[in-house]
């Protein structure tokens, strides 16, 4: 906002709201939650001791889904346009502001999570 204001440019913004069901965990990250089994599932395995699920993917109520897109999210905006990215560049002094120039026009995009 800041840069806005002190360029006089103007501004949108756009809500992502299911945005952490498209992070994904990398290898070495194991995730166990807490949840409620569907109705007539079966909650023991064969030895008798309660069923685990390991989550593969982030989920809604996975308190860093939110995150896990960040990181993704982020990486694409700094991928080269060659290599299927954005093809901008991120700010050093605020990690969330990326900037790209071309054709004489730059574009600024702030990239902000609401944690809930």
């Amino acid at each position: 906002m800041a840069i806005q204001a002190r360029l006089g440019l103007n501004s949108c913004r756009h809500d992502l709201v299911a945005a952490f069901l498209k992070g994904s965990l990398q290898q070495d990250e194991l995730v166990f939650m807490f949840m409620r089994y569907p109705q007539d599932y079966q909650q023991l395995g064969a030895d008798g001791k309660p069923r685990v699920f390991l989550v593969q993917k982030p989920v809604y109520g996975l308190r860093q889904a939110g995150r896990r897109f960040q990181r993704d999210f982020f990486a694409w905006l700094v991928l080269p346009i060659a290599d299927g990215g954005a093809g901008m560049s991120q700010c050093h002094h605020e990690p969330c502001i990326f900037v790209r120039h071309a054709g004489g026009e730059t574009l600024y995009l702030g990239v902000y999570s609401i944690l809930r």
